[in-house]
């Protein structure tokens, strides 16, 4: 019989548990050792951290208006662009300041009552109608290239204003009595994209085309609540008893184009046809553009009627409102290229194929990629939707009342 002790048997999983838990003690050590080597070797490298160093010293010590020019520099973000009046930077604010108590209707109220640079924001907020601020300037067309004045089919006179020009006047003057001896059923006064002038005394003068002399036509009242009056001065057309009269407006019309559509539906029972006005029927200073990128338009006087109605920030509400779409703005352009009778003309058709014949290479029918393509024609719905009242109007009137009776 051995005297010898056996030794005690470790059993597998504690032999590996034990053997796993030396492995990380090592590493660690490693890991603990590779960290006190990388520390000291920055020690002995003090350029990068004296690098890094100043960088910081550079951020904090920024100047503030360093830090204003970074921040008004910076685009815009989603929310900003819809609340634009509440994100107006520091600049923004002193140019529009400046501006209100300069070049403003209201200027003089704002001397009596300063506004301090904080209360701007709201300001602007609660005058909507008198002060325009927007991420684009305004779109204004040229009257040299767009003014057009042309005798439709059906003996219907058209005349578009972007602006009153006294070559406009001119002209409508000298065609009238050749137009009139056609027999001429009615006058659309288009007046869609019309921009705010700088004086309203050509739009007096072309009021005065409609009205008997020395009628009073409006008044104009400045920051200064000085009233200039205007009356007609020139001896009108001659324009038949209930002639029809219809203008075509639209979110773009604006300034005077909204006092010349206001008077005539009042004075001449005009019929107005298309989109809502913009409610800017007064003097406004041009668009000036902020270091922010927006830009501010501020009315500088009233547009006022015979009634005293003031007009300003009163948008136009017109008796047939229609929607107004892409086509036929597309249309409205293209009528300087062509005549506008063309736009009010139907689509010229697609021409069909015979899929029973081989197809010609050389003459193979391809849809167009724009409807400005072939010549096909732009449909103007405003248009055809005035030429169409027009007629009937003219119809109506023509009719014997007995026949009407009749048809109804």
């Amino acid at each position: 019989m051995s005297n010898k002790k056996s030794l005690p048997q470790i059993s597998t999983p504690l032999f590996l548990s034990a053997l796993a838990a030396a492995f990380l003690m090592g590493g660690s050590i490693v890991y603990f050792f590779l960290l006190t080597t990388n520390f000291t070797e920055k020690e002995q490298t003090p350029i990068a951290s004296q690098d890094i160093s100043e960088k910081l010293t550079q951020i904090n010590t920024l100047g503030d208006s360093d830090k204003k020019d970074q921040q008004e520099n910076r685009p815009l973000n989603e929310m900003e662009k819809q609340q634009p009046l509440l994100s107006l930077t520091p600049k923004d604010t002193n140019i529009l300041l400046n501006l209100l108590r300069t070049d403003y209707i209201d200027s003089a109220s704002l001397l009596s009552q300063p506004l301090k640079p904080e209360n701007v924001s709201s300001y602007i907020q609660n005058a909507p109608d008198k002060i325009k601020v927007t991420f684009a300037p305004l779109q204004i067309y040229s009257a040299d290239e767009h003014n057009v004045l042309e005798l439709l089919a059906h003996n219907i006179a058209y005349l578009r204003l972007t602006s009153v020009r006294e070559q406009d006047i001119n002209d409508l003057t000298s065609l009238w009595p050749e137009w009139h001896e056609k027999a001429i059923v009615g006058l659309i006064l288009d007046l869609r994209f019309f921009y705010e002038q700088t004086d309203f005394s050509l739009s007096a003068k072309f009021l005065s085309l409609f009205v008997s002399p020395n009628t009073p036509l409006f008044s104009v009242q400045d920051s200064s609540s000085t009233l200039s009056e205007f009356d007609s001065s020139s001896q009108p057309l001659n324009i038949p008893a209930k002639f029809p009269i219809l203008i075509v407006i639209n979110k773009d019309t604006r300034g005077a184009g909204e006092l010349i559509a206001s008077y005539l539906k009042k004075q001449l029972n005009a019929i107005l046809l298309g989109t809502e006005t913009s409610g800017e029927a007064g003097l406004f200073t041009s668009s000036k553009k902020l270091p922010s990128g927006r830009y501010a338009r501020l009315a500088k006087a009233t547009a006022i009627l015979p009634d005293q109605t003031d007009l300003l920030g009163k948008p136009i509400i017109p008796d047939i409102p229609l929607p107004e779409n892409e086509q036929t703005t597309e249309a409205w352009e293209l009528a300087i290229e062509s005549k506008v009778s063309n736009t009010i003309s139907e689509i010229t058709p697609f021409p069909r194929r015979n899929w029973f014949e081989q197809p010609d290479k050389n003459s193979a029918l391809k849809k167009p990629n724009s409807l400005r393509d072939n010549n096909l024609t732009l449909r103007d719905s405003f248009l055809q939707k005035a030429v169409s009242i027009i007629r009937s109007i003219h119809i109506t009137q023509q009719t014997p009342p007995a026949a009407l009776s009749k048809s109804e």
